[in-house]
C-alpha cells in the first residue's frame, strides 16, 4: 500500500481523496506525530511537515484543487489528539546531534542510524567521522592558540555549540584579542558549516539590543559577531537568560510571534579587538557566571614568515570540516565528564579585567561626595564628572539604583535627616518642625527667604552667611 492507494476518480473525472484511511496509514506506516503546534511525518530519515508534503504529493494527480488542500489540512489537523500520534519520540534531546551519515550520540560517543524516534530539529550538512584528523587544522590551531590548555577549552565551547542544552552549563563565549590574531579563523569553519542549513545567524553589535535574544535564536545552534569592537551589549537581562537558555516569545521572520514550546539550546561567540562593553557597566556576577572569555594574543602580520593569505580557503575542505567536529564534540565530553568549562588563569584574569572595565561608573559614585545633596544635584555632578572622564553617562535610574546612600525627601543622607541650603520649607519642617520658630532657624544658622522655582513661587531654607573681620 502507498499513498497513490487512496486517490480514485470519478466518472466525470474529479479527483476523489480517502482522506481518512489514508491518514490512517500515513500513522501507522510514517509514524504521524505532533511537535510545536505541527502534525509531522516521517520520510527519507527526517520529520517533516504532514500537510505540505501530503499536499506536494497529492498536486501532482488530475483534479487536486483548493477543495483537496482543504481537506487535507482539516483531517490533518484533526489529527492532532488522535492516540495513534506517535509519543515515545526523544524530541531535541541534547545528547543527540543529527548529521549526513547518522545520529552522534554524545552518551555512548558512537554514530547511530537514523530511526523516527529521534526527532531533530537541525541537522548537521557533514559526516561524523570518528578520528577524523588534518594536519592544517592542527597547525593552524597550535599557531593561533599556542597554550595547549587554552586551545582544549576552545575546541571545547565549539563542542558545546552541537549540545542542544543551554541550562547545564550556561555560558556565551568572546574571542578577545588585538587585530590580526585570527579570532574569527577557526570561528568561521563552523559558521560556514551551520550557515548550510541555516543554523547560525551572523549579527552585529547594533543588533544587541533588547530583543535580540527573541528576534535571531530560534532554530539557531550559534549567533555569531564577527566584531564587537565598536559596540557593547545593550541589555544584559537578555544575555543572561539566552546563556541559559530561557523560553522566549518568539518574533521568527515570516511569522507571527509566537511562545516557544522548548528552553533555546543557541551558543554565542562574539570577536572583539577591545575587551566586552555593556551599555551600562551593568557586568555583574551573574553575567561573569555566564561569560567565557578565550584570550587571543598570538599577532600574525604579514611579514610574519607563518602568514598565508591562502589559509582561509585552505580551510574550507570536508577534511577540515569533519576533523574541527570530531575533535571539538570530543573535548566537549570531558567538560560533560568534569561538569564545567576549563578556565586557564589567564582566562579568568581576562573576565576579571572585563568585569572590573565596566564598573568605572560604579567607581567613580564612590569617589564622588554626594551626601547631604540633593537628589538631582547630586545627579548633575556626577554627570559631569563622567563628561571629564569622557565615560558615557548613565540614566537616572541607573544613578539611583547603584548610588548605595539613603534618600529621604529627595536628598541624600547617610546619617541623620537635617536641614541643608536651599532646601524647600515643606521638606525641611518634615525634617525639623521646630525651624517655625524664626528665633530657632537663625540659631541653627537658616533663614526662610522666598524665591521662585520652576515658574512657582515657593519659601527655601537658606544658610546665612557668617561675617568676618575681612567683611567689615
Amino acid at each position: 500500500m502507498g499513498l497513490q492507494d487512496y486517490v480514485s476518480v470519478t466518472e466525470k473525472g474529479a479527483m476523489k481523496l480517502d482522506t481518512p484511511n489514508m491518514l490512517h496509514f500515513v500513522a501507522t506506516e510514517k509514524h504521524l506525530a505532533k511537535h510545536n503546534d505541527e502534525i509531522l511525518l516521517y520520510e527519507q530519515e527526517q520529520w517533516i511537515d504532514a500537510k505540505k508534503y501530503l499536499n506536494a504529493i497529492y498536486s501532482q494527480y488530475p483534479g487536486y484543487n483548493a477543495n483537496i488542500k482543504s481537506t487535507i489540512n482539516a483531517v490533518v489537523e484533526g489529527y492532532s489528539n488522535n492516540p495513534l500520534l506517535t509519543s515515545n519520540i526523544k524530541w531535541n534531546a541534547a545528547n543527540y546531534v543529527e548529521f549526513n551519515n547518522g545520529i552522534y550520540s554524545f552518551g555512548s560517543n558512537t554514530l547511530l542510524p537514523k530511526t523516527y524516534d529521534k526527532y531533530q530539529t537541525i541537522k548537521i550538512d557533514c559526516n561524523y567521522v570518528d578520528g577524523a584528523t588534518s594536519e592544517i587544522l592542527d597547525n593552524t590551531l597550535k599557531m593561533i592558540l599556542p597554550d595547549e590548555r587554552t586551545r582544549e577549552s576552545y575546541l571545547s565551547y565549539l563542542g558545546y555549540i552541537f549540545y542542544k542544552d543551554n541550562l547545564k552549563f550556561g555560558k556565551w563565549t568572546v574571542n578577545y584579542g588585538l587585530t590580526h590574531t585570527c579570532k574569527s579563523t577557526i570561528g568561521n569553519i563552523i559558521v560556514n558549516l551551520l550557515n548550510r542549513t541555516d543554523l547560525v545567524a551572523m549579527i552585529q553589535p547594533k543588533d544587541l539590543g533588547a530583543r535580540f535574544i527573541s528576534k535571531y535564536t530560534y532554530n539557531k545552534l550559534l549567533l555569531y559577531c564577527d566584531d564587537l569592537t565598536d559596540g557593547y551589549i545593550n541589555d544584559t537581562g537578555a544575555w543572561k537568560s539566552g546563556a541559559t537558555g530561557s523560553i522566549e516569545r518568539i518574533e521568527a521572520k515570516g511569522k507571527d510571534s509566537f511562545t516557544s514550546k522548548e528552553r533555546s539550546f543557541c551558543k554565542l561567540i562574539a570577536n572583539s579587538n577591545t575587551l566586552l562593553k555593556t551599555q551600562e557597566g551593568q557586568f555583574d556576577d551573574a553575567m561573569k557566571r555566564r561569560t567565557l572569555v578565550f584570550p587571543f594574543n598570538e599577532q600574525i602580520l604579514e611579514d610574519d614568515p607563518r602568514y598565508d593569505p591562502e589559509l582561509i580557503s585552505k580551510l574550507y575542505t570536508d577534511e577540515v570540516e569533519e576533523a574541527l567536529v570530531y575533535k571539538s564534540i570530543q573535548a566537549f565530553r570531558k567538560v560533560l565528564q568534569r561538569g564545567e568549562f576549563d578556565e586557564t588563569n589567564e582566562m579568568k584574569s581576562y573576565l576579571t579585567e572585563l568585569v572590573d572595565s565596566n564598573r568605572q561608573h560604579e567607581l567613580l559614585l564612590r569617589e564622588l561626595d554626594l551626601d547631604y545633596m540633593q537628589l538631582d544635584d547630586a545627579y548633575n555632578v556626577f554627570n559631569k564628572a563622567c563628561i571629564n572622564r569622557n565615560m558615557t553617562s548613565m540614566r537616572f535610574d541607573w544613578f539611583t539604583k547603584n548610588l548605595k546612600l539613603p534618600v529621604k525627601h529627595g536628598y541624600i543622607m547617610s546619617e541623620e535627616p537635617r536641614i541643608l541650603d536651599k532646601m524647600l520649607y515643606d521638606i525641611a519642617l518634615l525634617i525639623d518642625p521646630k525651624i517655625k520658630n524664626k528665633e530657632y532657624a537663625e540659631l541653627l544658622g537658616f533663614t526662610k527667604t522666598r524665591t521662585t522655582r520652576n515658574g512657582k513661587k515657593v519659601y527655601i531654607m537658606r544658610e546665612k552667611k557668617v561675617s568676618s573681620d575681612l567683611d567689615s
